[in-house]
């Protein structure tokens, strides 16, 4: 389909929580990008030459960087304030794309920054985000200025809340990302 927009790509993993915060206890040197790529080495497909049937990690790769990129985090619905906690400080504001995937393009800026994120305290849905170089809560129809984001671990912690999706946006402007890109996808191998 021919359209006069550039064509948006959208990358997203879905993570159990608790991964997180088992794989920094084992691997305390690990970062974001290490503790994502760790948990995913454990989901093997299966392998489809000649019908094997041996599970085999796959590599994922890229050769476009979207434009976006998600990162779901599943949780127990049961956890303590001290596992928020544990969970949530693994958690990083900038994380580099090619940490988790292996890329092939020709971009050098494969930094991405969390923008926002979609969290859960009780049965109430949040939306914390990174507005004018400070963290912001939105709830209801409030809005409550957090700070740094030593404020956002705090207020995970003291409210009990659970980041459930965090945006990341390339780090790159815009107007750049899509001058400096040409076609292509994402592809497994």
């Amino acid at each position: 389909m021919d359209t006069d927009y550039p064509v948006e790509r959208a990358y997203g993993l879905i993570i159990i929580a608790n991964s997180l915060r088992e794989t920094k206890v084992a691997f305390k040197h690990f970062t974001f990008e290490e503790i994502i790529k760790f948990t995913r080495m454990k989901l093997k497909m299966p392998c489809d030459k000649e019908e094997c049937g041996k599970r085999s990690y796959v590599q994922r790769m890229i050769n476009k960087l979207p434009s976006a990129f998600t990162i779901a985090l599943k949780w127990e619905n049961n956890e303590t304030e001290e596992e928020i906690l544990d969970t949530t400080s693994v958690l990083a504001t900038e994380i580099d794309i090619t940490g988790i995937y292996k890329y092939e393009g020709d971009s050098t800026c494969t930094k991405y920054l969390l923008v926002s994120m979609v969290c859960l305290s009780g049965d109430l849905y949040n939306c914390v985000a990174y507005e004018n170089k400070r963290w912001v809560r939105h709830f209801c129809s409030q809005k409550e200025d957090i700070g740094e984001w030593d404020g956002v671990l705090s207020m995970f912690r003291k409210l009990n809340i659970r980041p459930e999706i965090l945006f990341f946006e390339n780090a790159m402007p815009r107007d750049q990302m899509f001058s400096a890109e040409g076609s292509g996808g994402s592809k497994d191998e």
